[in-house]
């Protein structure tokens, strides 16, 4: 992810004397700042330029929960790929499908609360329409992405629980079918092959869509907001 880390680099080299001083400040306060800064919800989306503090912290905070996401989606892909076998493989198998279902939604609503939040710290600035402009572009597309690979087949979202129902099936069998025969137990394992290595490879595939698009719309972000000598641009009123 090139553009990414770009990125990632020209924000801290625009904001790292910022926010080591905020912290030297504020260390022992900082569930208050929290609250003060960004609400009960920490909700990005509502936002001011009233000090260059409150620009660097907010743009901070919000790339290092994104980068959360992803971290947690490759940690995902990795462990599946050394599930150990077992009687508690196929557990192993659900509570990774179920955590990297419900990270997408996270992430997508992360990404697109970063992207709506940094056109309006420029809202004074003679870029703002500009900006704006990118940042709607590359929601869109990262919203409709994550929502494509949401609705895969045999996949679907339950208010904000994400479920597969194969493994819904094979782990509710698990729990009562105590004593299978040899045929039934074949089965059962046959199956829960079929579903690691399914995931695996849906895991493996959705993570690179994710973050190539990611790294294009953070591409075309750094194109307006990374100056030459690689800091970010610092919102200027007129």
């Amino acid at each position: 992810m090139k553009s990414f880390e770009a990125f990632k680099t020209a924000l801290a080299e625009s904001s790292a004397g910022v926010v080591q001083s905020f912290l030297e400040r504020r260390w022992d306060d900082l569930p208050g700042v929290v609250r003060s800064y960004f609400g009960k919800r920490v909700d990005l989306t509502h936002v001011t330029t009233s000090s260059t503090e409150e620009f660097a912290i907010k743009l901070v905070h919000g790339l290092a929960a994104i980068e959360s996401s992803l971290e947690c989606l490759r940690d995902v892909e990795a462990y599946l790929a050394a599930v150990p076998d077992g009687v508690e493989q196929l557990r192993c198998i659900y509570l990774l499908v179920e955590t990297y279902l419900n990270e997408m939604v996270v992430l997508r609503d992360r990404v697109q609360a970063y992207y709506k939040c940094i056109p309006k710290l420029y809202r004074r600035d003679p870029i703002y329409p500009q900006l704006l402009g990118v940042a709607s572009g590359i929601s869109v597309s990262f919203e409709h992405l994550i929502d494509e690979i949401l609705n895969l087949e045999d996949k679907h979202i339950l208010g904000e629980q994400c479920r597969d129902e194969h493994l819904d099936v094979l782990l509710a069998l698990s729990f009562y079918a105590v004593r299978p025969g040899e045929a039934a137990l074949g089965r059962f394992e046959n199956g829960t092959r079929s579903v690691l290595a399914g995931w695996q490879a849906n895991v493996a595939g959705s993570n690179r869509r994710i973050f190539a698009q990611l790294d294009e719309g953070f591409a075309a972000l750094g194109a307006v907001l990374i100056s030459p000598a690689g800091r970010l641009i610092q919102p200027r009123r007129v």
